[in-house]
């Protein structure tokens, strides 16, 4: 249809071509002065429905997700309220992991890190993608769901205690303090 591969000359100018987007891929350009015949040729196909020509595609499944709900594994099995919960008010911002590696860097006023993170055992697709393996953001608990009395608790958890005395959850506080060496340097020499 008048399209040059990535690998040959352009047809005429870059300036005045188009580059041309198939599944996410660039495979070559259009000159400027075909381009309205071109569109008008995927128009006609795509109305009769040849070749499966698309004007709009998804480049990706997750593509409409923010980083948290990315993340999350099986999103897809739950219910929407709790993946809006999960990725925009609270619930994703409150896990403890590892926020930086230049802790003596920074200057904030209390930074929370765990102790012993762990990668997840399940893990979306997308954590590859963005090598949360260098920043891993919790602890693996195997977790057993009982209702047997009917007293069951929400939002708690019993924990064994040898795992808590070998660390599980462990976490380490970071708070900065401001020091004045001025004051300190003149109150030793008035001493003296």
């Amino acid at each position: 249809m008048g399209v040059s591969p990535c690998d040959a000359p352009t047809p005429g100018k870059m300036k005045d071509c188009y580059p041309v987007i198939i599944d996410g891929k660039l495979i070559g350009y259009l000159n400027e002065s075909i381009a309205k015949h071109v569109v008008n040729k995927l128009r006609v196909m795509k109305i009769k429905g040849q070749n499966r020509v698309t004007t709009h595609q998804e480049l990706s499944e997750t593509s409409m997700l923010s980083l948290l709900a990315c993340l999350t594994p099986f999103s897809d099995f739950n219910q929407s309220p709790r993946n809006m919960y999960q990725c925009q008010v609270s619930m994703g911002k409150q896990t403890m992991g590892t926020p930086l590696h230049a802790f003596g860097h920074r200057s904030d006023n209390k930074l929370y890190r765990i102790q012993t993170p762990q990668s997840p055992v399940v893990r979306p697709v997308m954590y590859d993608k963005y090598d949360m393996d260098n920043y891993p953001l919790g602890t693996n608990a195997i977790v057993a769901v009982i209702s047997y009395t009917g007293y069951d608790m929400e939002d708690a958890m019993v924990l064994n205690k040898s795992s808590f005395e070998r660390g599980f959850g462990h976490g380490t506080v970071y708070k900065s303090e401001v020091c004045c060496f001025f004051n300190f340097k003149s109150s030793c020499y008035n001493n003296n």
